[in-house]
């Protein structure tokens, strides 16, 4: 998880519990969180005042974007987009400077 693109850990990291903000738009806020072997994605639409728990939860030994995002993290961004939360992928050296479904895709959306 260490190779999202951007975050800042908002609590002190322990063997068993840490979070840290995958992206925000002003008061739009996706954090990351793990806790008791469960990864989450939790969200807030007050600047962090309060949290909607779990609009993703899964375990950590399973399969996916999220958790291996860090195969390439060069490659990848966590942006909000609309108010989803969304990781982006380039697909060529023009990138995300570039145009959606050319240059660059999105390969994980959270719609809230």
């Amino acid at each position: 998880m260490s190779g999202i693109v951007e975050y800042r850990r908002t609590t002190t990291v322990s063997a068993a519990n840490y979070d840290f903000i995958l992206a925000e738009d002003g008061l739009i806020i996706y954090r990351g969180r793990y806790f008791d072997g469960f990864y989450n994605i939790d969200y807030s639409d007050d600047g962090g005042s309060t949290w909607e728990l779990s609009l993703v939860s899964m375990s950590d030994d399973e399969d996916n974007i999220i958790i291996n995002i860090n195969d390439n993290p060069e490659g990848y961004r966590d942006i909000v987009r609309d108010g989803d939360y969304c990781i982006d992928h380039e697909l060529d050296a023009t990138g995300f400077a570039g145009t959606e479904n050319v240059n660059w895709e999105n390969v994980y959306k959270i719609t809230k």
